[in-house]
């Protein structure tokens, strides 16, 4: 389910989102491990986006072909400051959640209201 939320938050799907996170909470699951993902799989996206096209890409960017690839299939639903500023309030809500600033159990709902 995680895995499928962080794809339904990075192709921008608010409704499929939302049905997913109700899913990962009523099995307790621990935010912090979908909060990672998302900051992963965000920080891809920018990285590919701000890169452009052509050649060398894996150069410019450090990451694998692989992780290339499904930056690109997650599509361009974010413009790059949207990205940005996503992966700024997903490594705050992460700090505030390690240092008791932001309950475990709200976290993962303020990041999807804030980002989608």
């Amino acid at each position: 389910v995680i895995f499928e939320l962080v794809d339904a938050v990075c192709k921008r799907q608010a409704i499929r989102s939302y049905k997913l996170l109700e899913e990962l909470m009523a099995v307790n699951e621990n935010p912090l491990g979908a909060i990672s993902l998302l900051y992963t799989n965000f920080r891809s996206m920018l990285l590919v986006q701000s890169a452009g096209a052509g050649a060398n890409i894996t150069k410019r960017t450090g990451l694998t072909g692989w992780q290339i690839k499904l930056a690109k299939e997650k599509g361009v639903n974010y413009n790059i400051g949207e990205l940005v500023k996503a992966l700024r309030l997903i490594r705050e809500t992460e700090k505030g959640i390690k240092t008791g600033a932001i309950e475990q159990a709200m976290s993962l709902d303020y990041i999807l209201a804030s980002v989608l």
